[in-house]
């Protein structure tokens, strides 16, 4: 029983990587908010757990790459699912300037 067991386990370990390999590349969108000592936290909405920080936004992609590949890493071995984005979000910033009547 115990063989069989082992023999499960190292096929479905195997399996689990073969089908990442099939898919060779997730795209996931990233939110960089400018903190105010400077630099960059990153958040990922469909990987709760990748946030990252980057003095620059260039490192803070950088990070967020590796932080995403770690995430997706780490959710492969412990068994749990992958999240696919397959319509990244949009997102814009949107200034106003509302009337204000006074009393």
């Amino acid at each position: 029983m115990i063989k069989y067991f082992i023999h499960f386990a190292r096929a479905t370990y195997r399996a689990m990587f073969i089908d990442m390999k099939k898919r060779r590349s997730y795209t996931y969108s990233i939110v960089l908010t400018p903190e105010p000592e400077g630099g960059y936290t990153v958040t990922v909405p469909a990987l709760p757990e990748a946030i990252t920080y980057g003095e620059t936004v260039d490192d803070a992609l950088a990070y967020a790459r590796e932080v995403i590949e770690l995430s997706i890493k780490c959710r492969i071995a412990t068994g749990e699912e992958v999240p696919v984005e397959f319509s990244p979000m949009t997102t814009s910033v949107v200034s106003v300037s509302p009337a204000v009547e006074y009393a």
